[in-house]
């Protein structure tokens, strides 16, 4: 026998668990979903790792086989990017579920008062370089009564994920691409909209939440960024910021009227299934009604369904195995763009 296919058939062997990297704001619904699905099943429970969307992906895509990870979980869509490390790795097609829906969501303690902010005040508290004069300059806004006189005189602190976390990427998009666009169209000027602050107003502390909202008990005023089904959890300590006057909530987050909504995403290789007979079931565990729909349990965990005509769909779709991308023509199609 070859020995490359003996040690790949040893070391498959020796994986009898499911394994799961990625977002940490997706980690309490698949930790959730494992321990039902090993109690039910009788299997061994998967393994399930929080480190971040992008560090998922970048293990995600290291490649097939038993030495690499079955799942990764998302706070965002896949990039181009990482879809040509996948393609070039032999991660040629995938499963794409859509979970549900999460808000971003920017978290006081309680011991503070409420305030709303909109999405531009949101950005000239984050953003590196802010234009004033007709010049951009480095952000020299200390207080959020500096931003708008409306606004309380609280330091900006500003406690949230690094980087490689989706959360993280889910805020350039939402809040700051869209913003420094309307301020780029006033001001003419060119400015670097992904850029957040490294002057100490924001501080990135990871992707651990209880972390973030242990450091927002103790800086007073300070604002940590969370996700939603962890404010839900939590809600005896924190409340959220206002953004453009609309609070996080199920419906509001649903119906994207909270400009902060995110679709939490599932990719799993269906190659894998050749060594791990249970992944398929694993998946389908994610779409049952009984799971992720309107009336699921993960939604006494802070999870918003999609819709049920949407989550049905979608439901067959794993079911029947048609619910794969060819990542192959998702990269040259990006290539030709």
């Amino acid at each position: 026998m070859d020995p490359a296919l003996f040690v790949h058939f040893a070391t498959a062997a020796e994986r009898e668990q499911i394994r799961v990297v990625g977002s940490s704001a997706v980690y309490p619904f698949a930790a959730t979903i494992a321990e039902r699905f090993s109690f039910q099943d009788g299997s061994r429970t998967p393994i399930i790792e929080s480190i971040g969307t992008g560090g998922g992906f970048k293990v995600f895509c290291s490649g097939i086989g038993p030495e690499h990870p079955d799942i990764v979980t998302a706070s965002r869509k896949i990039t181009a990017n990482e879809v040509a490390q996948c393609v070039n790795r032999s991660v040629k097609s995938v499963y794409e579920i859509v979970l549900g829906f999460d808000g971003v969501v920017f978290a006081l303690s309680n011991k503070i008062e409420n305030f709303s902010v909109t999405r531009e005040q949101l950005f000239f508290a984050l953003a590196e370089m802010v234009p004033i004069g007709g010049k951009l300059i480095k952000n020299p806004y200390i207080y959020w009564s500096d931003i708008d006189q409306k606004l309380p005189r609280i330091r900006i602190r500003i406690l949230g994920p690094t980087p490689s976390s989706g959360t993280r990427d889910a805020i350039v998009d939402l809040v700051m691409k869209p913003a420094c666009k309307e301020v780029c169209k006033i001001t003419s000027l060119k400015i670097n909209c992904q850029q957040i602050r490294q002057d100490g107003a924001y501080v990135d502390v990871g992707v651990n939440e209880n972390m973030i909202i242990q450091k927002v008990d103790l800086i007073p005023g300070a604002v940590g960024i969370v996700s939603y089904s962890f404010l839900d959890q939590n809600l005896d300590r924190i409340h959220p910021l206002m953004i453009e006057g609309t609070a996080p909530t199920q419906e509001t987050i649903q119906d994207q009227s909270y400009i902060l909504s995110r679709p939490l995403y599932i990719y799993a290789k269906p190659d894998h299934e050749n060594f791990m007979s249970e992944l398929h079931e694993f998946l389908i565990e994610f779409t049952l009604p009984s799971v992720s729909g309107s009336s699921g349990y993960l939604g006494r965990r802070g999870l918003i369904p999609l819709n049920p005509q949407q989550h049905d769909e979608q439901h067959q779709r794993v079911v029947n195995k048609s619910q794969v991308l060819d990542l192959t023509n998702f990269a040259e199609s990006s290539e030709n763009d």
